[in-house]
């Protein structure tokens, strides 16, 4: 059986994740990526934090929203957030 009560703290771990990903990435450009190591940091962990939400969402939510595209866990962790997973309103 999954747990779905839990689906709303990971659904706000997701979201949270992607909306610091934009935040710190606002305004820069790939020279500020390269040569600041905490953006690179901090966009890497929250990678890992929609990677880690996106495995522990229950199958019941994922099929009842199957219009969003949920990136795989080693897509988010290889290349990071799909952007048009990122730019939806959740």
């Amino acid at each position: 059986m999954t747990k779905t009560w839990r689906d709303p703290a990971y659904w706000a771990h997701f979201q949270e994740a992607i909306q610091k990903i934009h935040q710190h990435l606002a305004g820069k450009g790939d020279s500020d990526f390269r040569d600041d190591v905490l953006l690179q940091d901090g966009r890497i962990r929250n990678r890992e934090i929609i990677g880690e939400a996106v495995t522990k969402l229950s199958s019941e939510l994922k099929s009842a929203h199957d219009d969003i595209p949920y990136p795989h866990p080693t897509v988010v962790t290889e290349r990071g957030v799909n952007e048009s997973s990122a730019q939806r309103s959740f």
